[in-house]
């Protein structure tokens, strides 16, 4: 736009009150490519500017009415005009009126007569002036608006990183609050599928602790009785028949505390015990000594190999006797339910569980020769409450549980299965740093 406008075109609008200066200039400017209007008095000059605004004016000085002076100061006086470059044109060549003439707006001085070349020049500059002011204007409003847009955006990228932060606190928060959640009902499924294996054990128990107790009260009967006898001496009851029958009450009493102890201990929190050192056939003898009942009642026969010079490993002891029982516990039921659906009368219900050490980590091995599992299902037997048990058998947490407890002490649990002939679970785990053997 600005090099269309330094090409002399344009609108100059000449005041003059000599008609024949007025036809002089508007054919010398007409000739050069200029819009020329030419007014003859001062006060014609202010309305036609303040209507149409030209975009410089040629201004005689001495006019009636009203002097170029006075013209002057009213178009700059105006914010239609105030912009509008004025070049007085007069005969008057006195200093002073030089002065009041800049004094007066004005940009430029012509002294009558003038050089036509030397106007043409001053007015072309005065123009390119115009124009360039103009352009560095609208530039500079262009700026201005791109400031204001830019600190705008600053400012609603600024309440959007402030919104960021604030939902990134509040999502943080809310994650907190569900790992909290999660590690809670995690500790619940954990006790809740304790609780499971405790249920499945409670005939197993009761008939451990009804054994020695049937034994007590025979021996306490007896024990009456002979001294209560006729027949019987005193000292003969009170010899080596009461030290002999004392000691087997003792032994039961002593049983029976053991059992109730250890399902005291099983059935309660131990977080405290995450980092101890665990003996893994040790734990393997404490989950056989409660589920034993269970397979002997049920004709199952169990088959323990402790492996020799078994190093420990870094872990809650009781959580790995909870893994211990289920697989024990899950292997039972298996030879169970082949049994039950089996048309040859010789099966045997079979389960070996082995213990040994192999490439710096300690193996931990359940196998049965019970229906096995589907090869389809395999891969899903760890999911959180799956299972392929009626419900009133299980949540299906046991073996999702005993995956989290593997897993939280550095190890790993596999699973191999044919179905129809057998399962075998393997727990691998790191042993400890200074494991014993």
């Amino acid at each position: 736009m600005i090099v269309s406008k330094m090409k002399n075109t344009g609108s100059i609008m000449v005041v003059d009150d000599n008609p024949e200066n007025l036809g002089f200039l508007h054919v010398l400017l007409k000739e050069q490519g200029y819009q020329v209007r030419t007014v003859l008095y001062g006060k014609m000059a202010l309305k036609t500017a303040y209507k149409k605004p030209p975009d410089l004016i040629l201004l005689d000085i001495m006019m009636p009415e009203m002097d170029g002076y006075e013209v002057c100061a009213k178009l700059k006086a105006d914010g239609r005009t105030r912009n509008i470059p004025v070049i007085f044109i007069s005969a008057l060549d006195e200093m002073p009126d030089r002065v009041k003439a800049f004094s007066a707006g004005g940009v430029d001085f012509i002294l009558k007569p003038f050089v036509k070349e030397d106007l043409l020049a001053r007015v072309s500059t005065h123009l390119h002036i115009k124009y360039l002011q103009q352009y560095l204007y609208e530039k500079n409003m262009e700026l201005v608006r791109e400031i204001a847009e830019r600190r705008r955006a600053e400012n609603e990228l600024h309440k959007a990183k402030k919104a960021l932060e604030t939902a990134n606190l509040e999502l943080e928060q809310r994650v907190l609050d569900e790992l909290k959640k999660r590690q809670h009902q995690q500790q619940l499924l954990i006790q809740k599928s304790k609780l499971e294996s405790l249920g499945k054990l409670a005939a197993g128990i009761a008939h451990e602790i009804n054994q020695p107790l049937s034994g007590i009260s025979m021996g306490l009967d007896n024990m009456i009785f002979r001294i209560s006898s006729e027949t019987a001496s005193v000292d003969e009851a009170t010899s080596a028949y009461l030290r002999k029958k004392t000691g087997h009450l003792l032994e039961d009493v002593e049983r029976i505390s053991h059992i109730i102890n250890h399902v005291r201990t099983f059935s309660r929190e131990q977080e405290s015990a995450l980092s101890e050192s665990v003996d893994v056939n040790e734990v393997c003898v404490n989950a056989l000594s409660m589920i034993k009942t269970r397979y002997k009642n049920h004709d199952i026969e169990i088959d323990w190999k402790p492996g020799k010079n078994i190093k420990s490993v870094t872990g809650n002891k009781y959580k790995l006797e909870q893994v211990v029982l289920n697989l024990l516990s899950n292997a039972g039921d298996a030879v169970e339910e082949k049994q039950a659906d089996c048309e040859n009368i010789s099966y045997r219900k079979k389960i070996e569980l082995k213990t040994f050490f192999d490439a710096n980590r300690v193996c931990i091995e359940v196998r049965d020769n019970g229906a096995g599992i589907l090869e389809d299902i395999l891969e899903n037997i760890f999911d959180p409450f799956f299972t392929t048990k009626p419900p009133e058998s299980g949540t299906g947490l046991g073996l999702s549980i005993s995956y989290g407890i593997v897993l939280e002490m550095g190890g790993d649990i596999s699973v191999e299965s044919r179905y129809g002939e057998y399962t075998l679970m393997r727990v691998f785990l790191p042993e400890a740093e200074n494991g014993k053997t």
